[in-house]
């Protein structure tokens, strides 16, 4: 009974809850559960409209960036204007000018010479790659680099006629350097004693520069090693008639006549204005030694005396100033000549005997 009674208490206790003011503002468990869900849902989708917005404006940032005319190394388009066009081509060739180079050589009418070469024409011409976008109003091109450049359309005629063109002029060389070239190669032929190779090159030099008077007595010195005797008379002809005051000339044609056998004609084209003996030493030499030549020792010991005294240290000289002098009786300068002649470098072993021979002879051994 009691139990029942209780039960009934229970009954009676609820309904009056549920009666009271109170009761329909407290919310039940399900309906808060309801409620969070619902504002999670709404939050998840606010974060994610701002991360759409913030990447929009991300992108939008960027492309503006990349086009802003203030930004490095990139040209801001422009109206369509002749003037303008042509800067901005002008930029992209001499910006195109290290990339594609075309040269072709400038036509003459003239035919070339010795002293100068053909010019050489570079064309510098714009390269529109085949990637190139073209609308109504501009055209993107490339030259040879990933810059973007907007100009004003043109025909490819025009672009071609607008090309720089670049005149490369090599220096010039003179005929009188290129002769001077030919006499070095000759001398290196002589040196290796291909004479036939030396006499073409020096030919070719007097072609260039026929006052090339160094040129020419190498010639004459080819020529008489060769035997070429009469090409040789002739050139020295041709020299002496022109060019009398150059000894060198005189010279060659002495060695000619020696050559022949004809020591007094020799002596006679040397023993006339005769050249100081420090502006032409070989002269005085070459002098000397023909006088000796002819018994004429006085004179040959004179100019091996002016040869010693420009430079004393010849074992050549020294020795035929003791020849000389031992033949018109003067033994004692002969004997210092003698020993001077040997302790110099110059001489071979064979003529060093032939003073020591004579050495002997003179002190009575």
């Amino acid at each position: 009974m009691s139990v029942i009674n209780q039960m009934l208490k229970d009954i009676d206790n609820r309904k009056r809850e549920s009666q009271s003011p109170v009761a329909g503002i407290l919310p039940s468990n399900n309906y808060v559960s309801g409620q969070q869900i619902s504002l999670v849902k709404i939050l998840s989708l606010i974060l994610l409209i701002i991360v759409l917005v913030i990447l929009v404006t991300s992108v939008v940032i960027y492309k503006f960036e990349i086009f802003k005319p203030d930004a490095p190394h990139i040209l801001q388009p422009v109206p369509k204007a002749s003037s303008q066009v042509n800067t901005q081509q002008q930029l992209v060739i001499e910006q195109a000018a290290n990339d594609e180079l075309l040269i072709s050589e400038n036509p003459t009418s003239e035919s070339p010479t010795s002293e100068n070469t053909a010019a050489e024409t570079i064309i510098v011409q714009p390269t529109i790659s085949e990637t190139s976008v073209i609308d109504s109003k501009t055209e993107s091109i490339t030259l040879g680099s990933t810059i973007p450049v907007t100009i004003v359309p043109e025909s490819k005629q025009d672009t071609l006629d607008q090309a720089t063109t670049i005149i490369k002029t090599p220096h010039k060389v003179s005929a009188s350097v290129q002769a001077e070239a030919f006499v070095k190669k000759a001398r290196t032929e002589m040196a290796r004693g291909n004479l036939l190779a030396a006499k073409s090159l020096l030919n070719q030099s007097l072609e260039l520069n026929a006052n090339n008077h160094q040129a020419r007595v190498l010639l004459l010195s080819v020529l008489l090693k060769l035997t070429h005797l009469e090409e040789m008379q002739t050139l020295l002809s041709t020299s002496l008639s022109q060019w009398s005051e150059v000894t060198e000339y005189r010279q060659m044609q002495a060695r000619l006549y020696l050559q022949q056998g004809k020591q007094a004609l020799a002596f006679t084209a040397l023993d006339n204005d005769i050249p100081p003996v420090s502006n032409s030493p070989d002269y005085h030499a070459l002098l000397a030694y023909i006088a000796q030549q002819l018994k004429k020792d006085s004179l040959a010991s004179h100019h091996y005396q002016l040869l010693l005294q420009f430079n004393n240290s010849r074992a050549d000289w020294w020795l035929g100033l003791a020849v000389s002098e031992e033949r018109v009786g003067n033994v004692s300068i002969a004997l210092e000549a003698y020993n001077q002649s040997i302790s110099q470098i110059g001489l071979s072993e064979s003529v060093k005997n032939y003073a020591r021979l004579r050495i002997k002879a003179i002190q009575g051994y």
